[in-house]
């Protein structure tokens, strides 16, 4: 069974068909061999993001915990639901990887408009995931993921 498989079969009822809420999407054109799941689907107790994505490529898994905004960012709050996504990913990551695969991560938040000084504070603050810490990567709506993934390495420090 694939990775992407295990997930659907584990985790299907909390998966939808686009990362999109409220007039901003992350665009998937080009994306294949994916599943997305809605965060406050797969978890009900905490603050989330809007979107976990998991990606099988050429041998390696590439998760995406993706933040919408059609209106401010309030960057603390933000933090706290990538920060809380990362580890509900790592945790399903867990649950279906065999070890076998190497993991890029990418936490990233689309907002209709940024305000420079949120963008900023936003680029300052880290994401943990897998004891390694990520900057997170603010775009606008509608940006293409397959433009973020060939653009950027996995935003480790």
């Amino acid at each position: 069974m694939s990775f992407i498989e295990c997930i659907r079969e584990k985790f299907g009822n909390s998966a939808i068909k686009h990362c999109k809420e409220k007039g901003c999407n992350l665009n998937l054109e080009n994306i294949r061999n994916h599943i997305i799941l809605k965060g406050e689907k797969i978890c009900r107790n905490r603050k989330i993001c809007d979107c976990i994505i998991f990606i099988e490529r050429n041998g390696k898994i590439i998760v995406v915990i993706v933040e919408l905004k059609s209106r401010t960012v309030h960057v603390n709050e933000v933090v706290e639901k990538l920060q809380n996504a990362s580890q509900v990913a790592s945790q399903i990551l867990n649950s279906c990887n065999s070890g076998n695969y190497k993991v890029d991560f990418f936490p990233i938040v689309l907002a209709k408009r940024w305000i420079t000084i949120e963008s900023k504070r936003l680029t300052d603050e880290r994401i943990k995931f897998r004891n390694k810490n990520y900057l997170i990567l603010p775009k606008s709506c509608g940006t293409p993921l397959h433009q973020i993934l060939n653009n950027s390495k996995s935003p480790k420090i």
